[in-house]
């Protein structure tokens, strides 16, 4: 499928009234500097045939005085649009980004509260108390944790049942919150990198209006999304687990207890990952010069082996334990 086509099924299915890309726009920009840049060669070359060795061969094809001054001139200025489209189209897409994760954000927040109440996460205040009152020293606050939780299963089991199920609804949520940015950022990238490899394949450098590559773009997939998305993947392997215990603990008991389905959090696009190899190529470049940048600024992800980068950073805005195995 081609990617205007694409990208106009995803805007038509997308409800939220998010910005993207103008495609389009950008794409009829180029074909236009291209034509104007095709009858700049062709005089600039009928030029240069028809004056040679000093001797005028054909004076009609000699370009008349500041012709090509006037083709140079409308070719950079068609270039200027294109990037004013551009810069327009960035900053609308980065105002929905910002928004977006604030939202995620604020989703993660609730999960995390809902989780401190269920039993799935104890804060480390909490942890100190407890610590100050048993009688033994714990093997660990991870350990702790999980006796916390376990115990309450066991003394109420259908209580944590409720508690497990409305917070996988609220999870389920805000996986498909997260997969929505994850795409949006996607096919937002991918139509930059296509569009900008072609505008730098066939405008010469001379009649840039920015320096080339371009990659203002790669601002678009920010460190604070990627660790979104890696909370909330995080959150559900710790509501996995918290399900495991309590249907091992019902089994124990005889009773029943079936897990709902999780939606699954989607790995970020092959084009997203590219942005931050490169990314971190650079950053690597500024820290050792020596070392040198990526050697394509404009890769075709589906060519290219990408490696998932590890992005450290806190998961919660407080300090929380994790009950895990």
């Amino acid at each position: 499928m081609r990617f205007g086509k694409k990208l106009a099924l995803q805007v038509i299915d997308d409800q939220s009234g998010a910005p993207y890309l103008s495609h389009k726009l950008m794409k009829e920009a180029i074909n236009k500097t291209v034509r104007e840049l095709r009858m700049y060669q062709s005089r600039l070359q009928g030029s240069e045939i028809a004056w040679r060795d000093g001797v005028v061969h054909d004076s009609e094809a000699i370009a008349l005085p500041g012709e090509l001054k006037q083709l140079e001139a409308r070719i950079s200025d068609l270039d200027r649009q294109l990037f004013l489209v551009v810069d327009e189209d960035l900053l609308r897409i980065l105002e929905h980004v910002r928004a977006s994760e604030a939202y995620l954000a604020q989703c993660m927040g609730l999960l995390q509260n809902e989780a401190v109440q269920t039993g799935m996460l104890v804060k480390d205040a909490q942890i100190q108390k407890l610590e100050k009152i048993l009688p033994v020293k714990t093997e660990s606050p991870q350990a702790l944790c999980q006796q916390m939780l376990e115990l309450r299963i066991r003394t109420a089991p259908m209580e944590v049942k409720a508690s497990l199920e409305a917070l996988s609804l609220q999870y389920n949520d805000t996986v498909d919150a997260t997969n929505r940015h994850s795409q949006y950022l996607e096919i937002n990238v991918a139509g930059f990198r296509k569009l900008l490899k072609r505008h730098e394949k066939q405008i010469p450098v001379d009649f840039c209006s920015r320096p080339m590559p371009f990659l203002g773009f790669h601002q678009i997939v920010t460190r604070q999304s990627i660790q979104l998305m890696d909370d909330v993947k995080l959150f559900g392997a710790i509501l996995e687990d918290a399900w495991s215990r309590l249907v091992a603990s019902n089994a124990q008991s005889g009773l029943q207890c079936a897990k709902p389905e999780l939606t699954e959090v989607k790995s970020v696009g092959a084009e997203c990952q590219m942005i931050l190899q490169i990314q971190k190529e650079l950053k690597n470049a500024r820290h050792n010069p020596g070392l040198g940048g990526p050697a394509i600024l404009y890769p075709n992800p589906r060519l290219e082996f990408m490696a998932q980068p590890n992005f450290a950073g806190d998961f919660f805005p407080q300090p929380l334990h994790v009950v895990t195995n």
